[in-house]
């Protein structure tokens, strides 16, 4: 079994306030702090939770990478809503996430 921990997305963005990503890291002052106390408690799994399609990977490539770094499993809650195109693979619904697939 695996335990896991969601993380809003703004709390994960690089161009987000400080007072904004402490609400979603626990009060933790940054990403690399919370996650060292997500990996002492045996945390395995981060999930990015709603990564809107319109997301740039670059605002979150850091947490992103640091996430990795550290060890952990990444999944992302991707958002799906608005209308596709019958055909369109996953890459053109979800251009952001090519980086990270």
């Amino acid at each position: 079994m695996q335990l896991g921990v969601s993380i809003q997305s703004d709390g994960l963005r690089n161009d987000a306030e400080l007072e904004e990503r402490k609400k979603y890291l626990a009060g933790f002052w940054n990403v690399n702090d919370y996650l060292n106390f997500l990996k002492s408690h045996e945390i395995e799994n981060i999930e990015i939770r709603i990564y809107k399609r319109e997301e740039t990977y670059k605002s979150f490539q850091e947490a992103i990478e640091m996430i990795w770094d550290k060890g952990f499993e990444l999944t992302i809650h991707g958002d799906l809503t608005g209308s596709f195109h019958r055909g369109e693979t996953f890459s053109e619904l979800y251009p952001s996430l090519k980086p990270i697939i």
